[in-house]
């Protein structure tokens, strides 16, 4: 069985299908697993190959954004992102991307935890991009 974990603290909730109250932060959470918060960087291909409904937010810094991207992308960088929340639809699904995954999972959770009902973090970020999708998008 997967590990669960708050969606306010990250802390290890037990396994529930219901919300439990988190004893380190004292939320009430659905526990999130890594499993329903992630997606591959092929499904993100398929789901703008088909047009689907989603929009890849990429929360690396500036600098980073310049030396490789994906062109399809809208640019929030993680430290804008709390006060730049209203600027992203509620209505599509938000896929977040940063170098190697981390920051994104980060950024997935800030935003679950802030209304947002369908968010995924791309497992291996723009990395795995361009490993997995794209070697044209430049590794660094």
């Amino acid at each position: 069985m997967e590990n669960t974990f708050c969606r306010y603290c990250s802390d290890p909730l037990p396994f529930s299908k219901k919300e439990e109250l988190c004893k380190a932060c004292g939320h009430s959470s659905l526990p999130l697993t890594e499993e329903s918060i992630s997606i591959s960087p092929e499904e993100v291909k398929k789901k703008l190959s088909s047009k689907e409904n989603a929009v890849i937010v990429d929360v690396r810094w500036p600098d980073e954004v310049r030396a490789a991207h994906i062109e399809a992308s809208i640019h929030v960088p993680l430290n804008q992102l709390e006060k730049r929340m209203a600027e992203l639809p509620k209505d599509k699904q938000l896929v977040m991307l940063c170098h190697h995954g981390n920051r994104s999972r980060y950024a997935t959770i800030m935003l679950l935890c802030n209304g947002f009902a369908d968010v995924k973090n791309m497992v291996g970020g723009i990395d795995a991009w361009s490993r997995e999708v794209d070697s044209s998008v430049p590794k660094y």
